[in-house]
């Protein structure tokens, strides 16, 4: 592993349409992980090519994109790498 890598905070996307839960768990998690927010399905797909998270925390009940769609869309993307 080179220093780079061992320096690199695990990122994890919060996925949700309402911003006070988005904000409550950044606050809960962003003292040991780097939190990227998302406020829909398509923002969570464009943030997911960006910083490649090691875990998204989606609420799969999102109004524009269903968590579970969302899901299975990052999963065939990574998939076809």
């Amino acid at each position: 592993m080179n220093s780079k890598q061992e320096n690199r905070q695990e990122i994890i996307l919060v996925v949700d349409e309402r911003a006070d839960t988005r904000a409550h768990l950044q606050q809960l998690l962003s003292p040991w992980w780097s939190i990227t927010l998302a406020e829909d399905g398509d923002a969570a797909l464009r943030s997911a090519r960006q910083c490649r998270p090691d875990l998204i925390l989606a609420n799969l009940m999102l109004p524009s994109t269903p968590g579970f769609q969302l899901l299975e869309t990052l999963i065939d993307k990574t998939d076809k790498r």
